[in-house]
């Protein structure tokens, strides 16, 4: 289960290799996306929110780009990835066993100019090392999770004999926003940025699919607010 930063909405995973898409406000799913012909291992989410990565127990990754649904690129694998993640820079990390595999971040602008209408999936099969970012392999030690730091050049792997973290060259945004994430924050600044964030929290019925739909005028209620006014002018 992962969240999209951009807009809230909850991606569950399945194993009949469904993934669905979850609002607070509605009791069904809002998308359902037949990612893999078997289950789904992992799912990461990048940034944006505009891609999403699927692993599945076939041994393919899988690019979504969620604006149209549409899936960007396949990938087969040496095992299925047990975990995902995207860097801030869209690097993206996948544990495979008892090795990490980290790809570039044309992963996911590869095939986003390809216009040919053809759905059939674009199999690659990787097995030439400069296909890969970086590769790292642990001896004797089951990788269970992955996960970017932000504003670092790290990444952390989370095995079966403990934690290990090693450096990803240009993995982390090197500027930062102190009004939007300030990793320097003191604790009077985090308390007050707490509070700022609770007075500005929204409801859960405004989380929807569009995070551009608040910004959207009502024009409707608008136009029967004018028409209202309208009458009571002419009543008088």
């Amino acid at each position: 289960m992962v969240q999209n930063p951009t807009n809230a909405i909850i991606h569950l995973a399945h194993d009949s290799g469904v993934v669905t898409l979850w609002s607070p406000n509605v009791n069904e799913p809002l998308v359902k996306m037949l990612c893999h012909r078997s289950g789904v291992k992992s799912i990461a989410i990048n940034q944006t929110g505009n891609y999403m990565a699927t692993s599945g127990q076939d041994h393919l990754l899988n690019i979504w780009d969620l604006r149209t649904y549409k899936q960007l690129k396949s990938i087969k694998l040496s095992a299925g990835a047990s975990s995902l993640s995207f860097s801030q820079k869209n690097l993206l990390a996948a544990a495979l066993r008892n090795e990490v595999v980290l790809f570039k971040n044309d992963i996911l602008q590869a095939t986003d100019d390809d216009e040919s209408d053809n759905d059939e999936e674009q199999i690659v099969e990787l097995f030439n090392e400069k296909d890969y970012y970086l590769r790292h392999r642990l001896t004797n030690a089951s990788i269970k999770n992955v996960q970017f730091c932000p504003y670092e050049d790290v990444l952390g792997i989370g095995h079966g004999n403990g934690m290990t973290s090693i450096l990803v060259p240009g993995s982390g945004e090197a500027n930062f926003d102190a009004l939007e994430s300030n990793p320097f924050e003191s604790k009077n600044q985090r308390r007050q940025w707490e509070v700022k964030a609770l007075l500005e929290k929204i409801q859960p019925e405004l989380i929807s699919l569009d995070p551009l739909k608040l910004r959207q005028i009502d024009q409707k209620s608008l136009k029967e607010k004018l028409e209202e006014r309208n009458k009571k002018l002419v009543s008088f």
